[in-house]
C-alpha cells in the first residue's frame, strides 16, 4: 500500500497542497486496508495518520499491519478528540485539502474554526479516485475472484428459472449462493426483472412469478475483499419470439462494438458511441437510455463513466463495464454486461456465457 500513498503524496505536491483529509470509506480502505465503518486518514507530505473511535482500536491496528501499513500512526478517540487531533496535525500548514465530494460541510466548518484562518482549507475532487482508476495486481485478483463467485452462483441457480419462482425469491436464491461461495455481500441490490419489468433498467424484484415466455434481466454482483463484480445477463424462459431474438442479438453485437473500443488511449465517449452508433444504424438507439458503462472497484460505480460527452481517456490497468441495453416499454428489455480490464487489447474478467434460452 505504500505505493498508493506515495502516488497520493506526489499529487499533493503537484497541487501545492500540504495535506489531505479523507473520510470516504472506500478511499480510507484503499490507502490503509481498514474496512470498518468509521475512519479518517490525514495524509501529509511526510506522514500519515489514521483516526478512528474506540470500537475499531484493535481491528484498525490489525488491518493496517496486515496491509503493510504498520508505520501509519493510529489515533483513537471520539469525534471531538479526532477533530482536535486533525487541527493539531494541521498546525503550521498553509493549504489542507478536504474531499469536497464526500465530506460533510459541517465537518469543514468545524475544522476551520479549530485551526484558525492561518490554514486554508481547500476543497478537492477526485485526488484519490484518479489514482484508484488504475488497478494493481492485488486489486485485479480481488475483482477476478468476485466475478468468479458471481459466475458460479448464476451457473448454480439459473436452472431454477424454469420452475417459475418469483423475481424476489430468485434474487434471494442468487444472493444466498454468492454468500455460500464466499461473497462478503451483494455488490448492490440484485436486479431481477421479468416480462414487462425487464424493460425497467433498475427494476426492483417483486412478487411477480417468472412465467414461460418471459424475458428475464438479471443484474448482480459479488464482493470479495471489498471489491465488487458487476454482470448482467438476459434469459428467456422457453422459446423466444423472433422479436426477442432480434433484440437480444442486437445487444450482443452492440456490446462487442463497445468492448472492441475499450483500449488504453480511447476516450470514454468513444466507447459509448461505438455501441450507440451500431444501434442507431438499426433504428434502435432511442431504446438505449443509459451510458454504456462505468469504472468498478472498491465502489460499484467509479470513474470513468463511459458516456456521451465524457472526453476522459481510458488508462492501462482500469476495469470498466460494457453494458448496452434496449428497453421496449411495456414489452421487455435486454441488457448484457461484462467487466473489462483495459489494456492494449480488452480483457474480459466476467466469464459467464451468452446462451440465453432456459
Amino acid at each position: 500500500m505504500h505505493a498508493r500513498i506515495s502516488k497520493l503524496v506526489k499529487r499533493l505536491m503537484e497541487s501545492d497542497l500540504d495535506a489531505l483529509v479523507t473520510s470516504h470509506l472506500p478511499n480510507v480502505r484503499y490507502l490503509t486496508g481498514f474496512s470498518g465503518s468509521a475512519g479518517i486518514v490525514y495524509i501529509s507530505r511526510d506522514f500519515v495518520t489514521f483516526l478512528t473511535d474506540g470500537r475499531y482500536d484493535s481491528q484498525s491496528r490489525r488491518q493496517l499491519k496486515n496491509a503493510g501499513n504498520s508505520d501509519i500512526s493510529v489515533f483513537v478517540g471520539n469525534s471531538s478528540e479526532q477533530m482536535n487531533e486533525i487541527s493539531r496535525l494541521s498546525a503550521g500548514r498553509e493549504r489542507v485539502a478536504i474531499e469536497s465530494r464526500n465530506a460533510v460541510w459541517a465537518f469543514a466548518l468545524e475544522l476551520q474554526e479549530l485551526i484558525g484562518p492561518s490554514v486554508q482549507l481547500i476543497p478537492s475532487t477526485d485526488l484519490i479516485e484518479q489514482i484508484r482508476r488504475i488497478k494493481d495486481a492485488e486489486e485485479i485478483e480481488a475483482l477476478t475472484s468476485a466475478a468468479h463467485i458471481a459466475d458460479e452462483a448464476l451457473t448454480a441457480t439459473l436452472g431454477l428459472l424454469s420452475s417459475q419462482p418469483t423475481e424476489r425469491s430468485f434474487a434471494q436464491l442468487l444472493e444466498a449462493e454468492m454468500a455460500r461461495l464466499g461473497s462478503e455481500r451483494p455488490s448492490f441490490d440484485t436486479i431481477v426483472g421479468a416480462g414487462p419489468n425487464s424493460a425497467l433498467p433498475h427494476a426492483q424484484p417483486t412478487e411477480r412469478t417468472i412465467a414461460k415466455g418471459d424475458v428475464v434481466v438479471i443484474d448482480f454482483g459479488a464482493t470479495y475483499r471489498g471489491y465488487h463484480s458487476d454482470m448482467t445477463r438476459t434469459f428467456v424462459v422457453g422459446q423466444p419470439t423472433l422479436r426477442q431474438s432480434e433484440i437480444h442479438e442486437s445487444v450482443i453485437h452492440a456490446q462487442r462494438k463497445a468492448i472492441e473500443s475499450i483500449v488504453a488511449g480511447r476516450r470514454a465517449e468513444e466507447v459509448d458511441a461505438a455501441a450507440r452508433n451500431y444501434l442507431a444504424d438499426l433504428n434502435l438507439a432511442n431504446k438505449f437510455i443509459h451510458s454504456v458503462g462505468h469504472g468498478v472497484g472498491l465502489e460499484i460505480h467509479e470513474t470513468p463513466i463511459l458516456g456521451s460527452g465524457n472526453r476522459l481517456t481510458l488508462m492501462m490497468g482500469e476495469v470498466v463495464t460494457a453494458e448496452p441495453g434496449l428497453y421496449l416499454e411495456g414489452e421487455f428489455g435486454i441488457r448484457i454486461e461484462d467487466m473489462i480490464h483495459v489494456g492494449s487489447e480488452p480483457g474480459c474478467i466476467t466469464q459467464f456465457g451468452y446462451d440465453w434460452i432456459v
